[in-house]
């Protein structure tokens, strides 16, 4: 893969990171501020949606066949640094 593909990578995965962040905030006011939380939660999946849109045409644009990612083991932080340096191996 280029270095394009790997900074690609990583952001998609800073995406996702910021999408969990959002919704762990919407979830924050569940018993404090219901209605916050929802609107909260409503734009942490608006957001999430976009991402999902985006990331496809990134992956359609940059032939990154997302099969060929473990994508559950790249949520994982390790497995992501080692993907991004070049040193991911699906066996690990």
């Amino acid at each position: 893969m280029t270095e394009e593909i790997y900074k690609v990578l990583d952001r998609h995965l800073e995406d996702w990171n910021t999408v969990a962040e959002l919704k762990n905030k919407a979830l924050q006011y569940h018993d404090t501020d219901f209605q916050k939380s929802i609107e909260l939660m409503e734009f942490a999946k608006i957001f999430a949606e976009t991402v999902a849109i985006i990331q496809e045409g990134e992956r359609f644009t940059y032939n990154i066949d997302s099969a060929a990612i473990d994508l559950v083991r790249l949520a994982k932080e390790e497995k992501a640094k080692r993907v991004l340096q070049g040193r991911w191996n699906a066996k690990t």
